[in-house]
């Protein structure tokens, strides 16, 4: 089977899972794909949630809940957490008005030919949606040009697949990193930025600027277990190999040059047995035969 990756979803710790997924349902018009309590799936939001999932249209994000109470959001002026990809801009920034987001810029056209709107959530993290324009090269700088993403679905309203931004320490190197290691290839780059791309998937990177270390996205792939036996060969930081979990899906994690877990995920594979799974401290936890977690000394 072919190596082929179908879409990035971003994963952020936030202080309360459920407070964060019931805003993205009544402020963003997001979904709630249901909570994990650490033992189970349930859609009870004032039951315990330590992972929660929403979507709309293409999009999904995850939500883990911190270790801290708070919700980490360094950034300088200008950053961004995520940037969306959306068809009919202005017809969002509307909906979103009228549900009562908290905008705090646009829709505004850009000279790198995006139409963008800035939006800060109930954790304090900024959003940025941007809508794809023609540009006219009379009009300023057409060097940095954001990347179309593919198979958009005509519609009024509609969100293309997330792209998570990771702040990276050194541009030059992580570039080589994703490119070299990960068979990631160079979307575009505009110093501090660029974007790095594999088959559907898209990750910017950010110089000194926008997250912190330590991020993690869960990528779909059709086979992580070729997968992985790739990204060994190329000499990937490796993390957790690939191993079935109850949720239904067999996923292994790989590390960048900044700590940042790209979490690889497809199918479970029929007749494998559930395996531990590695959380984002470091800990190892086995699935217990009730269905309960126990950790691993």
């Amino acid at each position: 089977m072919s190596i082929h990756f179908t879409s990035a979803v971003p994963q952020f710790a936030v202080a309360d899972v459920a407070r964060t997924a019931n805003y993205y349902q009544q402020v963003l018009g997001f979904e709630i794909g249901g909570y994990w309590d650490g033992e189970r799936v349930h859609y009870d939001e004032d039951a315990t949630a330590v992972f929660g999932i929403v979507h709309r249209d293409d999009v999904r994000l995850h939500f883990n809940r911190a270790e801290e109470s708070y919700t980490r959001t360094e950034r300088t002026d200008g950053g961004y957490d995520l940037y969306f990809h959306v068809v009919g801009i202005d017809d969002l920034a509307e909906d979103l008005r009228c549900r009562g987001a908290e905008i705090l810029d646009g829709p505004e056209d850009r000279i790198y030919g995006q139409r963008e709107l800035v939006v800060r959530d109930c954790n304090g993290l900024l959003l940025a949606f941007g809508e794809t324009r023609d540009h006219d090269s009379s009009a300023g700088n057409t060097d940095l040009k954001m990347s179309e993403p593919s198979e958009l679905v005509p519609s009024r309203l509609n969100l293309s697949p997330a792209v998570p931004i990771f702040r990276v320490e050194n541009l030059d190197a992580s570039v080589a990193y994703y490119v070299d290691h990960l068979g990631f290839q160079l979307q575009w780059r505009g110093d501090p930025l660029a974007s790095v791309g594999r088959d559907r998937t898209s990750i910017m990177l950010s110089e000194g600027d926008q997250g912190h270390p330590g991020t993690w996205v869960w990528i779909a792939a059709d086979d992580v277990d070729e997968l992985y036996a790739e990204l060994r060969a190329r000499g990937a930081h490796l993390r957790h190999p690939p191993t079935n979990y109850p949720w239904g899906s067999r996923e292994c994690q790989v590390t960048d040059l900044d700590r940042h877990v790209l979490r690889f995920g497809a199918e479970s594979s029929p007749g494998e047995p559930l395996g531990p799974w590695l959380d984002g401290t470091g800990r190892l936890w086995t699935p217990q035969s009730d269905g309960s977690w126990r950790t691993v000394d």
